[in-house]
């Protein structure tokens, strides 16, 4: 089963990352099509998609997942930096 999952953190704005949209099948293609059109990193981490899973959209994740969702935004951090 796939699933998809599309995180946000804007520091400023909220305490932790947050769940901006969640599925699996055809609705986790869907997230993944949209973010790889609007230049959004996809990372693969079937164990983390299936923790976040139960978290409800628009919610912050909990914190027991904070570090496993840290290594993922220090990932595409660097993705980014060895692009430019």
């Amino acid at each position: 089963m796939k699933l998809g999952i599309a995180l946000k953190f804007t520091p400023k704005e909220n305490q932790g990352p947050m769940v901006l949209a969640s599925g699996e099948g055809t609705l986790a293609e869907k997230i993944r099509i949209l973010a790889t059109k609007h230049g959004i990193p996809v990372v693969e981490d079937a164990p983390l998609a299936e923790a976040l899973t139960p978290i409800p959209v628009g919610k912050e994740i909990p914190e027991n997942l904070y570090r496993a969702v840290a290594s993922v935004f220090a990932f595409v951090l660097t993705q980014k930096s060895t692009s430019e």
